[in-house]
């Protein structure tokens, strides 16, 4: 089993997270770019998404996913056929719907 010396502990890791949170990146963009061309509540949809989604993750990553991928190689294997598989089923059902992407970004803003 691989042992890691953790020197800072959970405290640095959350205090990490909020500065990654925080931070300008993909996710603001996202939020922003729905806010100012849908309105404040495709904005409020699109931050709750993005949050949602991240506690998740963080809850993986804090009870140590990373590592029991790291030592169990078939789990990881199972986590990448899995989110293959996801990624297969949108695109089978974006393309059997005919969903168009430019229909999706010209869609009306929500009223608000």
């Amino acid at each position: 089993m691989v042992r890691h010396d953790r020197h800072f502990g959970t405290p640095a890791f959350f205090g990490q997270r909020i500065f990654f949170v925080i931070s300008p990146g993909p996710d603001l963009l996202l939020s922003s770019s729905y806010s100012t061309g849908r309105g404040f509540k495709s904005g409020l949809a699109i931050s709750l998404g993005i949050f949602g989604a991240g506690l998740p993750q963080t809850g993986l990553v804090a009870f140590g996913l990373g590592e029991i991928m790291q030592t169990m190689p078939k789990v990881a294997l199972a986590v990448k056929v899995i989110g293959v598989c996801y990624l297969l089923w949108l695109g089978g059902i974006s393309f059997a719907l005919g969903i168009n992407i430019h229909k999706v970004l010209s869609m009306p803003k929500l009223t608000n």
